[in-house]
């Protein structure tokens, strides 16, 4: 039977999974709080920030 829930274009299907520092745990928490948003939305806004960067040529 399938899940019943609001319909969705951009079902959030896939798991990731990582290990992290004592402090980058913290400044993730730290910017969640800030921004009044989940860990989801600071990960995901970092992703594009990174994609965008690439996209453009700029080197790290």
């Amino acid at each position: 039977m399938a899940k019943m829930g609001r319909p969705t274009t951009n079902p959030k299907d896939r798991i990731i999974r990582i290990r992290a520092t004592k402090d980058d745990r913290e400044k993730l928490l730290y910017c969640c709080e800030k921004l009044n948003t989940t860990q989801y939305e600071v990960v995901t806004q970092g992703i594009n920030m990174v994609y965008e960067k690439i996209n453009k040529g700029v080197c790290f």
